[in-house]
């Protein structure tokens, strides 16, 4: 099970914006002229401190487990006894430690470092990918092997997989992280990168496909866009950094052998971590709107793994999205489960050729993908023939009576799978996914997943699958009829 590593390779189509230009001046008006004779540290230091993020020891954190661990009557709940959960005081940072019996890899520990947007109100795509180059260019010369990158919730997470007497590197990370020294040579390179990468063959033609969902009035120019990379100063990554640091929550999720859980491992986590999380009220973050397209959109592709590809986009906003995704994923459209109602005494349409779906890619405007893998002998003749009968089973699946027992059986599943995963594999490197993943809302997983009903799969079917129209990717080399659409 894939929990949702988006690759950093990419570059969110947002980069092409126009409203990033915007962004720029309004950073600007915020930026104060510093002396030249600064240092770029120096600089970057001023930049965070005149943004009022504070520099100093981050006080003992305190255990808050049961302020999350909570018992509903009569609910169904999963117990945790390896999971503890701390706070800062008077910050926005958390911190998860999963206490684990180790059966292998003993002296291996998890770590990772995530940020979450409550409310960043000057937010720009290039100067985050810039960020996050320049945070993997630092760590590479610290010789610290982590993984930047980001996904649906968080908007920045940072992995750490190393030997427990290695743990001295926590506290050089938290001194990156927390004061970073960026040099002029050192985001030339990243633009460098950057730039590359916009003129690649690959994202120019993923780049093709969005802005057929989207006005192309919206978008930069691909030269409007390497020439906002190249005007980003180095005054301007450290005061969007600011921006982050002030409105976002941050939470350390570890997951370490119980036997290295002492006042010696929590100090070391605490090393050089200086930097005050600014805690304030909370933010309403308001989220684009998810594209509702209404023609079908065909993109050629000889790429793409299967011969046919149906990208519908979808928002996910909460744990509850996400798993929403994951069971309809996980009913494998109407051929591996009895989907349809029980009433019918037998499956009143079966498709005959292997449907995939994967929920992987999903973001806040991320795609749902359902693949083709036909193995040549269906009764189908066309592209155009496939087509039409994947839309013939959407409504079909739509119209008839939907069996919750199905449903019900796969809760039931994930459930067990929590529990394995948590409590009795809880030493491998998944349970610290998840953990990482859900954060606070671990501790009531089963309620969440009680709360999904059937109605909810049909809220997806109806308002995500059928009143918009899918992005096709059609991959004509394994294209196995005959004629082609």
């Amino acid at each position: 099970m894939n929990y949702m590593q988006i690759s950093t390779d990419k570059i969110s189509f947002k980069g092409y914006v126009k409203r990033s230009q915007i962004n720029r001046k309004t950073e600007n008006q915020d930026v104060l002229q510093e002396p030249q004779e600064l240092s770029n540290y120096e600089v970057g230091q001023a930049i965070l401190n005149r943004n009022n993020i504070s520099f100093r020891k981050i006080q003992k954190p305190i255990e808050v487990t049961e302020k999350y661990n909570k018992r509903i009557a009569g609910k169904d709940h999963l117990d945790l006894p390896n999971i503890h959960v701390y706070e800062y005081p008077d910050t926005n940072l958390q911190l998860f430690v999963n206490e684990v019996n180790k059966t292998t890899n003993k002296d291996f520990f998890n770590a990772s470092l995530s940020f979450y947007d409550k409310g960043i109100k000057n937010d720009s795509v290039l100067k985050k990918n810039l960020l996050m180059a320049l945070i993997r260019l630092s760590f590479n010369k610290n010789n610290i092997n982590a993984q930047v990158d980001e996904n649906y919730e968080k908007f920045l997470n940072i992995d750490l997989n190393c030997n427990i007497s290695d743990l001295n590197k926590i506290g050089l990370l938290n001194k990156l992280i927390t004061k970073p020294n960026f040099s002029e040579s050192d985001l030339q390179l990243c633009k460098d990168k950057l730039i590359n990468t916009v003129k690649s063959e690959k994202y120019q033609r993923e780049m093709a496909e969005f802005k057929k969902l989207v006005e192309p009035s919206l978008f930069n120019t691909t030269a409007d866009t390497i020439e906002n990379i190249q005007n980003i100063t180095l005054k301007d990554v450290y005061s969007y950094y600011s921006e982050i640091l002030k409105n976002t929550e941050a939470q350390y999720a570890v997951t370490v052998d119980k036997s290295y859980v002492n006042e010696g491992f929590y100090s070391s986590l605490n090393v050089d971590l200086t930097n005050k999380f600014k805690k304030h009220s909370e933010k309403n973050v308001i989220y684009s709107e998810p594209v509702l397209n209404k023609e079908d959109i065909r993109n050629y592709d000889n790429n793409n793994e299967s011969f046919l590809t149906f990208h519908y986009p979808v928002q996910v906003k909460s744990n509850k999205d996400f798993l929403t995704y994951k069971y309809l994923t996980f009913l494998e459209f109407f051929w591996r489960e009895p989907y349809i109602a029980e009433d019918f005494a037998v499956q009143k349409y079966t498709l005959p050729m292997e449907l995939k779906s994967s929920a992987t890619n999903l973001n806040k405007l991320g795609y749902l993908n359902f693949s083709f893998v036909p193995k040549g002998n269906e009764n189908i003749h066309s592209t155009e023939d496939a087509i039409v009968l994947f839309k013939a089973l959407l409504e079909t699946l739509h119209d008839e009576k939907l069996s919750d027992n199905t449903l019900e059986s796969i809760k039931e599943q994930d459930k067990q799978f929590f529990d394995e995963q948590l409590n009795y594999k809880a030493d491998s490197d998944l349970s610290h996914e998840i953990i990482k993943h859900y954060g606070k809302d671990i501790f009531k997983i089963y309620e969440i997943i009680d709360d999904i009903k059937i109605e909810n799969i049909r809220d997806i079917l109806e308002y995500i699958m059928l009143e918009q129209k899918p992005v096709i990717t059609i991959n004509e080399e394994k294209n196995p009829y005959n004629l082609k659409g």
